[in-house]
């Protein structure tokens, strides 16, 4: 359950981030969504 909604979340930030964009803190919210998806796939 925990997974699945961590999951969820992280496809949220990528969807809002693509569609939005960031500005100077964009690089470091990918970072995050690409940590976040490895820490999916581990637990």
């Amino acid at each position: 359950m925990f997974r699945a909604g961590l999951a969820s979340m992280v496809k949220f930030l990528e969807v809002a981030l693509a569609k939005t964009g960031a500005g100077p803190f964009e690089e470091d919210l990918r970072n995050l969504v690409l940590e976040l998806r490895v820490y999916c796939g581990a637990i």
